[in-house]
């Protein structure tokens, strides 16, 4: 009984553990709260503009270019290299750009799709 109360703790603790304190912090998934707490020097401002580079720019592909993130230098990248990683997804985000390319073409194909007679 105890054997079990006692992996019955473990479990608690292991999924009551943030992804900041579990192991490294993927830039490339991770929001502005987990980036904001887990990260040294990266305080809410910049968290979010991680977050807005990965919109715009597509996921990070290595750690390094977390420097090309306005605000983000080399210092800041070192104090913080072993607490992230970067993982590569199978699919690539769309960026600012393709997602507006796709709204313009939806939009376009629902007007030509509502012109009377083009049923």
């Amino acid at each position: 009984m105890r054997f079990l109360s006692v992996v019955f703790m473990s479990m608690i603790l292991f999924l009551s553990m943030s992804p900041a304190m579990a192991g490294k912090i993927d830039i490339n998934t991770a929001d502005i709260e987990i980036l904001d707490v887990g990260l040294e020097g990266i305080g809410p401002k910049k968290a979010q503009a991680i977050i807005d580079y990965r919109e715009k720019h597509g996921f990070f592909r290595s750690v390094d270019e977390l420097t090309h993130v306005s605000g983000i230098g080399v210092k800041t990248l070192e104090k913080n290299r072993d607490k992230i990683m970067v993982s590569l997804p199978v699919e690539k985000p769309q960026t600012a750009e393709e997602k507006q390319s796709i709204e313009e073409a939806v939009s376009t194909e629902k007007n030509v799709n509502t012109e009377p007679g083009k049923n």
